[in-house]
Order: C-alpha cells, then sequence, then structure tokens
C-alpha cells in the first residue's frame, strides 16, 4: 500500500511523516505575563532563570576540581556535581502515607507545601502518577528573578554549598491537585531534593533529543559529531573517562588521559563540558524550537513553544553570571559567552567595548530569530539558525590555534590539555569536510603528539573555512602585543568572505570549460557528493569528488550516496523550502502537501485531506518508475520517457537535473502517471495517475 509520500534527495535517511506538534510538553509562562531578566542584554520571552543558572553548577564544579591543587576528593565533590546538578530543574522526591493519592494526577498539576523557613513552596507534579501512588515527585516552581530563581539547592552540592530554606517540610501539611494531605510525607531534604537537569545529561540525551527523536532529527551537528566519534554520548565518555584518568574508546580522535596528572585532566574536564556538552545542546535548543514553529492554529498558543526553546537556547549559551547587560568581557562567566569574549582578546576580534564580535553578531541573531519565531515565520527562523552555527564554531576554532601555537614553543601540560579539548571540540566538523585536515589537527594536538606545528594546524583549519561558513576576519590573528596589534610569526589573519550561511549557502559549481552553474542553497560539497545514482548524469558532479564518484558508478564498482551528514544536510534545504511556504500557508493543502519534507509536522487543516489521499492507494501495488512516462521540462524544453534533460548545466539551475533525477527514481500507485518536474521558478511538481484512479500528490523537491 503506498501513501502519501515524499521523496527527498537523501531518501535513504528520510523519516516518516510525524503530524506531533512538539518534543516539549511543559507549561510556559511567557513575557507576556512577566517582566523578565534580560540574558546579557537578550529579552527572553520566557521564563528561563532556571535555565540560564545551570552555569552555576559549572562554577562550584571548577572549584571542586581546583581543591588543593587537584585532589581525588575534588574530583569526587566536582564530579556528583556534574552527574547530579545543583542549581537547575530542582526536584523533590516524597513518599506518601499508604494509600497513596486520592486521585490520579497530572503532569503540572499545582502541589503547595511549606519550606523549612516555614514560607508556602509551590510547585508541580513532574509527570502524570495513577490513584494510589505512594512515591510523587515534584517540581519546584522558579520565579522570575535570576538572583532567587528557586530556594531548594541541593542535589550534588556539598552542604556548606546548598540552599535549604525553600525545600520541602515533610512535617506539614502538603496539597497536591487540590487535595490536603495532611498526615505528612516521608522525605529527607538533605538526600530526596534532586535536579533534572545536569551537565552529563546534556550529552547522554544526544541519542535521544538530537538523533533519533521526531520529528526533526537527526540534527546534523550531532550527527557529525556521532560519526566522527562513533558514540552519542562522546561528551560524557571524554569527561568521564579525564576524571577515571582512562583511555577513551573513539572511533576516531581518542585521548589517553594517563598520560596527565590533575592539572591537564582538570582541563580537559572544565573546557570539555563548556566546548562539549553546553556547545551541542545549546545548538540543540535552536534547532529544536525550528522544529517546534507551527503556523496551524493562534500565534498566542502555539509560538510560546518554540520561543521558550529559543530563550532556552540563549540561556544555555550565555548563562547568569554573565548578568543582565553580558558586560563582563570575560571576566566571570563560565558558558560559551564568556569564552567567546576571551578568545577575542587573543584574536584581535574584540569590539571597542573589549567583547568579542562573535558574540555582537550572536546576539542580533538571538533577537532576530527570536522575532520570527514569534511572527511564525518558521522558514526564516530557520535561517537565522544556519547563521548562528557557524559563528558558535569560531572561539573554538581560536582557542585550538591559540594553545598549538603554546605547545609549539614548549609550554606545558595545562596548555597541552587545553589544546587538546579545544581540538576534540571542532574536530568532527573538519572530519565532515575534509578527513585529511581533520588528521593533520589531531596528529598534531593529540595527547602525547610527538611535535605541535601551529602552522600546520592554522593551514588544516583555513582550508575549510569556507564550507564551515566561517570568514577569516571573525577568527582574525593570534596577537603577540595588542597596543600597537602585533601577530606571532605565521598567526596574522587569512582572508576570505563568507557571506552565504554553513553548509547552505550560495556556491557556483564549475562544471569545466569556464563554465559554471548556479547551485542555489547548495555548498560546492554537498553538490558534488552525489545523493544520488549518478551513472547517467557525469555532469552532475562536476568537481573532484563528484567525478571519482561518477568513475566509480561508471565502473559499477559503486552507487554514489552521501555521507549521513551530507543527507542531513540536503533535507534540511527541503525543510527550510517548505517553511517559507508555510509561513504564507493560505489555507490550500493540495498545494502545501505537494512540497511537504517529512519532518515537518502536518499543519492540523490539511489531516483530513491527506487521509482522502491516501485512500486512493488502499490495496493497489506499487509500481517501479521505469514504467513511468516522465515529461521533464526545462527552461521550456521538454525531454520524454526518462531521456536525459535536453538542455546542459549552463542552461538551467541544478535543481532542475535533481528534480528529474528523483522522479526517475521514485515510486508510486500502479497506473501510468504523467510527472511534471518545472522549471526552476517552481518550488514544487505534481504526480497524477491517469486511468480514472483518481489524483494522489507527491512531492519532487527543488532546492531552492
Amino acid at each position: 500500500m503506498v501513501h502519501f509520500t515524499l521523496f527527498v534527495l537523501s531518501a535513504w535517511v528520510a523519516q516518516v511523516v510525524s503530524a506531533k506538534s512538539s518534543m516539549r510538553s511543559s507549561s510556559i509562562t511567557t513575557s507576556r505575563e512577566l517582566s523578565l531578566e534580560r540574558i546579557a542584554g537578550y529579552a527572553p520571552n520566557s521564563k528561563v532563570t532556571d535555565h540560564n543558572a545551570l552555569d552555576l553548577d559549572q562554577a562550584a564544579m571548577e572549584t571542586y576540581l581546583k581543591e588543593g591543587g587537584g585532589t581525588d576528593s575534588g574530583y569526587e565533590k566536582a564530579k556528583k556535581i556534574y552527574t547530579e546538578g545543583g542549581h537547575s530543574k530542582s526536584v523533590a522526591d516524597i513518599i506518601l502515607p499508604s494509600p497513596g493519592l486520592i486521585k490520579a494526577i497530572d503532569k503540572g498539576d499545582e502541589v503547595i507545601g511549606t519550606g523549612q523557613n516555614g514560607d508556602q513552596v509551590r510547585g508541580t507534579a513532574y509527570k502524570d502518577y495513577a490513584k494510589d501512588s505512594l512515591s510523587v515527585r515534584i517540581t519546584y516552581n522558579t520565579s522570575e528573578e535570576q538572583a532567587t530563581h528557586v530556594m531548594c539547592k541541593v542535589g550534588g552540592l556539598q552542604v556548606e554549598d546548598q540552599t535549604i530554606t525553600g525545600c520541602l517540610n515533610s512535617d506539614k501539611k502538603i496539597t497536591i491537585a487540590g487535595d490536603d494531605y495532611n498526615n505528612g510525607f516521608t522525605h529527607d531534604y538533605r538526600t530526596d531534593n534532586k535536579n533534572g537537569r545536569t551537565i552529563q545529561g546534556f550529552s547522554t540525551a544526544v541519542e535521544g533529543k538530537m538523533i533519533t527523536c521526531d520529528p526533526g532529527c537527526p540534527f546534523a551537528d550531532a550527527a557529525m559529531f556521532k560519526e566522527y566519534y562513533g558514540k552519542p554520548d562522546y561528551a560524557d565518555h571524554w569527561v568521564l573517562s579525564a576524571f577515571g584518568k582512562q583511555t577513551t574508546n573513539f572511533s576516531n580522535g581518542n585521548a589517553d588521559f594517563t598520560q596527565f596528572d590533575f592539572v591537564g585532566r582538570t582541563e580537559a574536564i572544565k573546557k570539555g563540558t563548556v566546548t562539549m556538552h553546553v556547545f551541542m545542546y545549546t545548538i540543540r535548543e535552536f534547532e529544536d524550537a525550528v522544529v517546534d514553529c507551527r503556523t496551524e492554529c493562534d500565534i498566542d498558543v502555539c509560538n510560546d513553544a518554540p520561543v521558550h526553546a529559543w530563550d532556552e537556547g540563549v540561556a544555555f549559551y550565555t548563562g547568569s553570571l554573565e548578568g543582565a547587560t553580558g558586560d563582563n568581557g570575560g571576566g566571570t562567566g563560565k558558558f560559551l559567552h564568556n569564552l567567546a569574549d576571551k578568545r577575542c582578546a587573543n584574536f584581535n576580534t574584540c569590539d571597542e567595548n573589549g567583547l568579542a564580535q562573535v558574540n555582537s553578531e550572536l546576539f542580533k541573531l538571538f533577537d532576530q530569530g527570536q522575532s520570527q519565531l514569534l511572527a511564525n515565520q518558521c522558514g526564516e527562523a530557520k535561517k537565522t539558525l544556519r547563521k548562528i552555527t557557524p559563528l558558535m564554531y569560531v572561539p573554538l576554532v581560536q582557542g585550538t590555534l591559540r594553545y598549538a601555537y603554546k605547545v609549539e614553543q614548549g609550554a606545558g601540560e595545562k596548555e597541552q590539555a587545553e589544546g587538546v579539548v579545544f581540538a576534540a571540540s571542532v574536530l568532527p566538523r573538519i572530519h565532515n569536510i575534509n578527513e585529511a585536515d581533520a588528521a593533520t589537527i589531531y596528529s598534531n594536538m593529540k595527547i602525547g603528539a610527538s611535535a605541535t606545528s601551529f602552522a600546520a594546524v592554522k593551514s588544516a583549519f583555513e582550508n575549510n573555512y569556507e564550507e564551515m561558513g566561517i570568514d577569516c576576519a571573525w577568527v582574525g590573528g593570534l596577537t603577540a602585543t595588542t597596543d600597537p596589534v602585533t601577530y606571532v610569526e605565521g598567526g596574522a589573519p587569512c582572508t576570505n568572505q563568507v557571506t552565504g550561511v554553513t553548509n547552505v549557502g550560495d556556491d557556483t559549481l564549475n562544471i569545466g570549460d569556464d563554465t559554471s552553474v548556479s547551485c542555489p542553497g547548495l555548498s560546492q560539497r554537498d553538490y558534488c557528493d552525489c545523493s544520488f545514482d549518478c551513472i547517467n548524469i557525469p555532469q552532475f558532479c562536476a568537481c573532484d569528488e563528484g567525478q571519482e564518484c561518477c568513475r566509480r558508478a561508471f565502473e559499477g564498482t559503486e552507487k554514489c550516496k552521501p555521507s549521513l551528514v551530507d543527507a542531513v544536510l540536503l533535507n534540511s534545504l527541503a525543510e527550510i523550502a517548505f517553511l517559507e511556504r508555510q509561513d504564507q500557508f493560505s489555507g490550500n493543502c493540495q498545494e502545501l502537501m505537494d512540497e511537504k519534507p517529512d519532518d515537518i509536522p502536518i499543519p492540523l487543516e490539511c489531516q483530513k485531506e491527506i487521509e482522502l489521499y491516501n485512500e486512493v492507494c488502499d490495496g493497489i501495488d506499487g509500481l517501479t518508475s521505469r514504467s513511468w512516462v516522465v515529461e521533464t521540462t526545462c527552461d521550456g524544453k521538454t525531454a520524454m520517457n526518462n531521456d536525459a534533460p535536453i538542455c546542459t548545466p549552463s542552461e538551467c539551475r541544478a535543481d532542475d537535473y535533481k528534480k528529474y533525477l528523483l522522479a526517475d527514481n521514485a515510486e508510486s500507485c500502479n497506473g501510468v502517471l504523467s510527472v511534471t518536474v518545472k522549471s526552476s521558478a517552481s518550488k514544487f511538481s505534481r504526480m497524477n495517475i491517469i486511468g480514472g484512479v483518481g489524483v494522489i500528490l507527491a512531492t519532487v523537491v527543488a532546492l531552492m
């Protein structure tokens, strides 16, 4: 049985169409109801003080790591914070006396109790609970004031660092979902107050929240890192190996922490949690916001969820220690905002106030993305996200370069470890573009490297800036002096100019003989990675990599298909095109669903129509594409019966060819089909069943 189907460029990683509206189910209080503190100048539209406080876990962990200059007991305390948290998403576990709950309760139902200081404490049910349940977890409410956002902070903190005034008092009455429980409950406020959000959790959640989640996954950056390291929880494995003075067990990029003492392992841990854990989860929140963006209902209801996710991303990027203005210039912060401010001073990329230009640009994009989500402009928000990611990689590149130079000059274990962890945080991104350059960086920066060449590392990075969407001006040059500015030998800035966005920026494909064709929405590498069998169309693979791909296909030794990551990036383009159309949705489900990518939630108005479309094919056997009559129109010229397009690459845009190939490899209902692949000006195509069976809609995605 054939159902309503999308034919995407990378069908082998296509996901099942999901009508789920959001991965996020928690209630949200937005700034339409509250006056919220800014985050380094950013005005959140929802309450994220609890998320913003996670950097206090990082600060406490660093304190314990440095205890006594590095000790086993200090490491145990730091690891407890890493695994159990202390400052974010405080929860209380209680046990009610038998017979337990009077009635079933839902996640989010109100709970009212009394704190250790005698004041009222409010919270909500952590999840749904059945009638007669004895054990109940309660999430403490948080306030909009950052300094006092929650007054029960226990988790993995040492007793002297805990805040317990707002923790539940088990000797007092508790009210759950309107019902009073007057006989107390079992609860030890020192051991039963925990945290539902930890730095470790940012890594252990990668598989479920960034790789296999539905809709929207896998997210491109997370997929790159899993592919390189061979583990979705690579960051957790890195940190636990450093804690345990062990060697990692990755597919690539291993680190032998047995060669480091406390000094080196401390750097690997405290910088790893920021550049690996927090970095990837921040991107995840922005990705989730775009996935959550919906337009099928009132903006005041639907778009609270995506804006909240976006606000969370900004909170995790920044952290509470940056304050409301974020103008401390790398002084007190602990997360990525602080890292960017620190590195700008080393590379002459600070603004006139001593703050990172990267941060200035990112916060403009944070504001822009929030406004787009509030206005239901899902496609525009997706474009904004694709500009954010490359900027976030810049401080990681700068950190690797800085410590490559220091190690080359004979620096000790601390600097070696810093170089190791900075390189580890960006190697998968380089490897996805050029494995040889990634190998060069790793061999120079790994623990126990026989030698380190700053020039080799710098060159390997610069080879890939264009594909990463990074402008040389963002990275700057490694300075020797700041007034006047001079650079270390070989450390001056490179020169390039990137105006597109990472992975999906416009580019021009050279096809030989001084001829070129525009590839809108695709970088040259994505375009040439052969996301289909290119046996009959060698002109599709004009760059060196593509030509080699086609040569193997001609010889019959291999059919070309993209890596997982390239498939994700290409599918992302189809998503952007659809979101742009969805932004202007006029209620015409037939037209909209003609171009619907698999990983975008289906508008509610179109559900009934889709069910009707699916019924057309019930009980009818599928038919392969070779039975199709394919009509391909390219700038007014037509090719019939699966013939190659008449026009050459110089006469029409690349997506016309891709649409032809997709139509040629599709499947549909039994019957003779006429497939029209429209010219490059069209964003969708339509397939009609000829012979009175009915109409079934499908898509051949144009890369616009």
